[in-house]
């Protein structure tokens, strides 16, 4: 038995090494640090494939497996933790640069002792960090508490608040950095790696006694109190953009404030991360309170993507149409097909919240051509009838272009309904053109060549509206209705107005093509465009939207819009 027991010692020990948990470090207490021994565990936390790349990798030094900014740190901690006995251990953590450039984080336990014909050296423990954190949930980068610590730690904090009528006024902060995807890949993993290990660093130093966490990738959660907080958000913001070109970076803030101690945690960060969520593509608002209405935004939002198929199916959605008229006859020229969604339990939705999430979503195509069928089939039925066919402009949205060819399937449609080309003109916004110029223009020429006009729509509303003008070949521009509505509102700069204006106008005659002025309210307006040779325009002034079965009821009498009162 004696002699089984210590084979099978012997077999145990022989296997201790390499089925460790843990990584094994020995190294001389001398200048160099010089390692002696290291396991194969810890090996292959280093990505090396022997001990001889291990020792060629960390220089042979422990110092040198040590991350260069942790080092001094590192050094000293070692040094406070086992001065005045023996028989203390030190416990540190830290980062370390593997083989191939990448970090990682480990914890360690080192016990230094004298080793007769060796002399000092230190005995190294090192952490199963994986196996750790997955148990723990400690973030292997950063150091800091993952999603379900911070939320237990959270929610017994919310507990005790609760009991405490005297308790400050607490806040969940959720912090996001938007197009960090990008900064990824123009600067590498490795950089964005230290920016969020510095980011995190400048939360802690923030909020020393507040408890942080990060919950994925770029996105961090703090629970802090509320005064703090608001103070706090300025200066914070401009030390994550000191960090190396962070400058490029937007960070944003959403914030949700406790005003019931019994809300649920994971709710309370969700409503602080709908917050940051809302102003990710405002580039001049970096810091938002949550309110009751981003939930109700939110519902609706879900509501429209779960229930859009359904729309289509049972004609939620309507097609209405809405005049353009020519400024010196005041007849008609057109009208412009447009989207409008009747909800049997939502009642009238906004092409304002609809139209983005389609667009988001990849489904924005589905509702353009369920419009341009509508209008074909309309004009079938109109021609057949022997009544008067009108011109109709339909819209496009950017992310048609990048799903097939949107041209082809124009073309199937306009075909079924045998429409003529000079029936329909194509309306694609100016913002598509600024983003996507290149790929736009292909399938824009595509049209025009077979005979379609193109008009480029809401031109002005805030992009590089003059290069697109000189690169860009369209038929129509549409004057986005901002211009105007500046002009009436703000007096003391008309005479600016009315001279952007009227270059814009004179501008695109030049470059042969004509204008449509949108957002015409009042009689003024129109005067002013017939004046200016604005040769279009659209407005409530004439008329707004109106179902297609109203609307032929509209032109059955009357449509000339007097646009002078001298004419």
């Amino acid at each position: 038995m004696i002699l089984s027991g210590i084979d099978e010692t012997g077999t145990l020990l022989s296997q201790l090494d390499r089925n460790l948990p843990g990584g094994i470090l020995i190294y001389r207490d001398d200048g160099e640090q010089t390692i002696l021994y290291a396991n194969p565990w810890l090996i292959r936390v280093f990505g090396c494939s022997s001990y001889e790349d291990f020792m060629k990798t960390t220089g042979g030094s422990f110092m040198h497996l040590v991350h260069p900014e942790d080092r001094s740190r590192v050094d000293k901690d070692i040094q406070d933790q086992i001065s005045g006995s023996p028989e203390k251990l030190d416990f540190v953590n830290y980062r370390i640069v593997r083989k191939d450039g990448s970090i990682r984080r480990v914890e360690e336990f080192g016990h230094r002792v004298f080793v007769p014909g060796v002399g000092p050296v230190f005995y190294v423990f090192f952490l199963d960090n994986d196996t750790k954190y997955k148990i723990y949930d400690i973030d292997s980068l950063t150091g800091l508490p993952g999603k379900t610590r911070f939320l237990q730690h959270a929610s017994m904090t919310m507990a005790m608040a609760s009991l405490d009528p005297k308790s400050p006024k607490l806040a969940f902060i959720y912090i996001n950095i938007h197009n960090f995807s990008f900064y990824n890949l123009r600067n590498g993993s490795e950089k964005g790696n230290q920016f969020l290990l510095k980011m995190a660093a400048v939360l802690q130093k923030n909020f020393p006694n507040n408890l942080i966490s990060r919950f994925a990738d770029d996105h961090f959660v703090i629970l802090a109190s509320l005064p703090s907080v608001e103070a706090l958000i300025p200066s914070i913001t401009e030390q994550i953009h000191a960090l190396y070109d962070a400058s490029r970076l937007d960070v944003k803030f959403g914030i949700y404030r406790v005003d019931d101690f019994h809300v649920p945690v994971e709710s309370a960060c969700g409503m602080a991360q709908m917050a940051c969520d809302s102003i990710k593509e405002l580039p001049d608002q970096y810091v938002c309170f949550y309110t009751e209405d981003m939930s109700r935004r939110k519902a609706l939002r879900s509501y429209v993507i779960d229930h859009f198929r359904e729309a289509l199916e049972k004609r939620w959605i309507e097609v209405y149409l809405q005049p353009v008229i020519r400024t010196v006859s005041g007849t008609l020229a057109s009208v412009e097909a447009l989207s409008r969604w009747k909800d049997p339990e939502r009642g009238m939705i906004s092409p304002g919240i609809y139209v983005p999430l389609l667009e988001e979503s990849r489904q924005a195509k589905k509702l353009d051509l369920y419009v341009l069928e509508e209008i074909c089939r309309r004009y079938r039925a109109q021609k057949d009838g022997g009544r008067v066919v009108i011109p109709t402009s339909f819209n496009l949205s950017r992310v048609d272009f990048f799903q097939g060819s949107i041209f082809d399937e124009v073309e199937d449609i306009r075909k079924r309904y045998q429409v003529p080309r000079n029936m329909l003109y194509v309306e694609v916004t100016e913002s598509a053109f600024v983003r996507e110029g290149e790929v736009i223009r292909k399938e824009i020429e595509r049209f025009r060549s077979a005979g379609y006009e193109v008009w480029m729509d809401d031109f002005g509303s805030g992009y590089s509206s003059l290069n697109v003008l000189k690169d860009i070949e369209v038929d129509i521009i549409k004057l986005d209705k901002s211009f105007l509505n500046n002009m009436e509102k703000q007096e003391k700069h008309r005479k600016n107005d009315v001279i952007v204006i009227k270059n814009i106008v004179n501008m695109v005659n030049d470059l042969d093509m004509e204008v449509i002025a949108e957002g015409v309210e009042t009689q003024k307006q129109a005067e002013f465009l017939r004046g200016i040779n604005c040769c279009m325009a659209q407005g409530f002034l004439f008329g707004r939207p109106l179902p297609h079965d109203e609307y032929e009821k509209r032109l059955s009498g009357d449509h000339v819009y007097h646009i002078s009162e001298t004419e």
